[in-house]
C-alpha cells in the first residue's frame, strides 16, 4: 500500500471535510496523508453517499480543517 501526501489547500477528496476516508495530518497541520488505494464515502458532497477515491474533487468541496 502506498501513502500519498498532499497540501491541505490541493482541492481533492483527500482534503475535503465532507470525505470520510481514512487520513492523518502533520505536526503542522498542513500536509495530508492517505492511502492511494483506498476509498472513502462522500457525505454531503457532489458524490453524496458514493464511495470515492482520495484524488476525485466536485464542486463543493470543503477544506478540511483538523
Amino acid at each position: 500500500m502506498s501513502v500519498n501526501t498532499l497540501h491541505k489547500s490541493f482541492r481533492a477528496c483527500a482534503t475535503c471535510t465532507l470525505w470520510c476516508g481514512q487520513r492523518t495530518v502533520d505536526a503542522s497541520r498542513t500536509i495530508i496523508r492517505f492511502e492511494s488505494n483506498q476509498k472513502g464515502e462522500c457525505a454531503g458532497g457532489g458524490f453524496n453517499h458514493l464511495q470515492m477515491p482520495p484524488m476525485s474533487s466536485c464542486n463543493r468541496y470543503r477544506q478540511w480543517m483538523k
